[in-house]
């Protein structure tokens, strides 16, 4: 009997921090896990208390990666956002919804965010080179920033 009420205190005390965490900002199941083993809990506590957040909603991944996209997506494509989320343990299913989600208006992010940082068209080969590689360095295609540089945005969406 005294052992289950030491359980149930050390679950208690992850909970209470697991819980703590989740108040300030949203995790994945990957990234709690690891910060609750680094503050030394037992892997079998750790897992069991986040089975009983995502069980009670406390912790979800969708709401993770919704916040995710919202906070990047005007910056970068979806290749950047993908990988990082990927490198974040996000499960396969919500990478998924996440792809079609970002591809949606892809276009249009891309060219918002050629037009902030260049605004013209590329008068020479040099400025062509300078501003595909922005775009790819940022997550988008190639092909759409080649689209998006040469000025090809309404062919490009006669295309979907």
């Amino acid at each position: 009997m005294a052992s289950t009420q030491k359980k149930k205190k050390i679950d208690d005390g992850v909970y209470r921090v697991a819980t703590r965490l989740l108040t300030r900002r949203e995790f994945t199941r990957k990234k709690i896990k690891e910060t609750l083993l680094s503050k030394g809990f037992a892997t079998p506590d750790v897992d069991n208390v986040i089975d009983e957040l995502e069980i009670s909603g406390l912790l979800s991944e969708k709401r993770y990666v919704d916040g995710y996209i919202r906070s990047r997506r005007s910056r970068y494509g979806h290749l950047k956002i993908l990988y990082s989320l990927r490198q974040l343990g996000v499960i396969k299913s919500e990478l998924s919804r996440a792809r079609k989600i970002l591809m949606k208006d892809e276009i249009d992010f891309a060219h918002t965010v050629w037009d902030r940082k260049f605004g013209n068209e590329a008068v020479n080969a040099v400025d062509i080179g300078k501003q595909i590689r922005f775009l790819l360095g940022r997550g988008f295609a190639e092909d759409l920033a080649r689209k998006i540089v040469f000025k090809k945005k309404s062919n490009f969406q006669n295309e979907k």
